[in-house]
């Protein structure tokens, strides 16, 4: 495995971490690029921990251990037994990695490549969560991090690939998937067989589900940060993140109760949750909103919100109804229009270019839809869509009338299933390439060759792989079959306006 020498990684100083960083998670980034701002560690009071009723999962030894480590708990208080969780990977950029842990009182880590090491400080966002900056890291390398956390006898093992340069030309190959909510989730062993440089996490990455006793786990943030937590110590799932960098958006049942909207009262501590067990690098704008860009290689990712503005009363006229808000659409198309990548991935954790009768997605604000799809079809952009929701994965390919192409991707069900999924399997679309009904991911490769070769040239494949390992569908296509070239045709079910009725 090649790596970048350790004492090139040393001479850089571990002080200059920022959240000015390109990948600094929930970065306040200029001119609109990528959205964020810093977080506030006071923002309420500091978080104990999961209660004793919360089962605490002990991760393999190797993983996650508890003890006190020479040299760097020296200087400051061990958590007690059972008190880390992590570190994790957040996200990666050409010359650096951030790590994710949860590790009370604990400042700073000390993490080694290559058998030489530092001591890096620990950002801390409060309650125990914290982000480590891991610097002088080497476009397009490979390598192994050995973190020693205060209070863990071991090491903690991870791995690392970072991408290249922003340029039009490359490979890469990412996970997708959304619904996490058994406590037993083996899909995880599969995505680390497959070893992607990134998982995109499309909502519902834990259950916020209502209490035996009385309540629900979106009452308040300490209990959605106790099911949050529990979700993570899943010791298979722990491993793959440790193993590829993870960037998430959310959708209603890691956003408060099922459906939720705008009018979520507790909208301003779940987005507050989100950013304590997410890296990302940003966090919507303002004080509002999750959503975020980051360019790997030749494509450019657009995780988008699709709770935070949603507003889709039937009271309201269909022109006034909106998933996604003005300001984020304005981002999205800002960044859309700024971004020289070969291809733009747009990921939301519902359905975005077609949907199922009495199931939520985009077409309930079909009005604020066609907007934006007309658009990309004057523009002929090649975007790929991405969502989840709907605990079955599909493929759909798909031409509008006015012009564009392009393709959806729906990757659901990493642990949970649907009454409905017969329903919908046997819902024949002409769209559809293929449909899984089991629990799952979607694998996605991209590999757009240099110049002089045309970026149309430039090939997608797109796999679906159950909790087994077994290849459940697979479709090979280029980037020719993106944009607005061709003859278009009219789908079934589009209306005479030209869009989904």
């Amino acid at each position: 495995m090649p790596r970048c020498s350790a004492s090139a990684w040393l001479r850089r100083s571990p002080a200059t971490a920022c959240w000015s960083s390109p990948a600094a998670p929930c970065a306040e980034e200029a001119s609109g690029g990528g959205p964020g701002r810093g977080l506030d560690p006071g923002a309420v009071a500091p978080f104990d921990g999961p209660p004793t009723e919360v089962p605490v999962r002990a991760a393999p030894i190797a993983l996650l251990s508890v003890l006190s480590l020479a040299g760097v708990a020296s200087a400051q208080a061990s958590p007690p037994a059972g008190r880390v969780l992590g570190p994790t990977l957040g996200p990666v950029g050409p010359e650096e990695a951030w790590l994710w842990l949860w590790a009370p009182g604990v400042e700073a880590v000390e993490v080694a490549i290559g058998g030489k090491s530092r001591r890096l400080p620990v950002r801390g966002l409060g309650r125990g969560f914290g982000r480590v900056r891991v610097d002088g890291l080497q476009p397009e390398e490979q390598y192994a991090l050995s973190v020693r956390v205060p209070g863990v006898p071991a090491p903690v093992e991870l791995e690392v690939r970072t991408p290249p340069r922003p340029r039009a030309w490359g490979r890469l190959r990412f996970g997708v998937g959304s619904c996490a909510r058994w406590d037993v989730q083996p899909v995880w062993d599969q995505v680390r067989a497959q070893k992607p440089e990134f998982f995109l996490w499309l909502g519902d990455n834990t259950y916020y589900l209502r209490r035996k006793g009385g309540g629900a786990d979106w009452d308040s943030v300490d209990r959605m940060l106790e099911r949050h937590l529990r979700t993570r110590r899943i010791p298979n799932l722990l491993a793959a993140m440790q193993r590829m960098a993870n960037y998430a958006t959310w959708d209603d049942h890691d956003y408060g109760p099922n459906n939720s909207d705008r009018f979520w009262r507790l909208r301003a501590e779940a987005r507050l949750v989100h950013r304590y067990m997410w890296a990302n690098p940003g966090c919507g704008e303002g004080e509002e909103g999750v959503y975020f860009r980051f360019r790997w290689g030749p494509v450019e990712f657009f995780l988008t919100d699709m709770r935070s503005f949603k507003d889709v009363r039937k009271s309201l006229p269909p022109e006034r109804r909106t998933l996604f808000g003005a300001r984020q659409l304005a981002w999205l198309r800002r960044g859309i229009e700024e971004s020289d990548a070969a291809l733009k991935v747009v990921a939301g954790g519902q359905q975005l270019l077609l949907g199922y009768p009495y199931a939520e997605g985009w077409d309930q604000a079909a009005p604020e839809r066609e907007a934006f799809l007309r658009w990309l079809a004057r523009r002929r952009e090649r975007v790929l869509f991405l969502s989840g929701d709907i605990h079955v994965s599909e493929l759909y390919e798909v031409r509008f009338p006015f012009g564009l192409r392009t393709w959806e991707a729906t990757s659901s069900g990493l642990a949970n299933s649907t009454g409905a999924s017969d329903l919908i399997r046997l819902a024949r679309r002409p769209e559809r390439k293929w449909v899984v009904t089991v629990p799952n991911f979607v694998l996605i490769d991209v590999d757009v060759p240099a110049p002089p070769a045309p970026p149309t040239s430039g090939r997608l494949v797109v796999r679906c792989i159950d909790a087994d390992g077994e290849l459940r569908a697979e479709t090979k296509t280029t980037l020719a079959t993106f944009g607005g070239a061709g003859e278009p045709s009219r789908p079934r079910g589009v209306g005479p306006r030209g869009f989904f009725k």
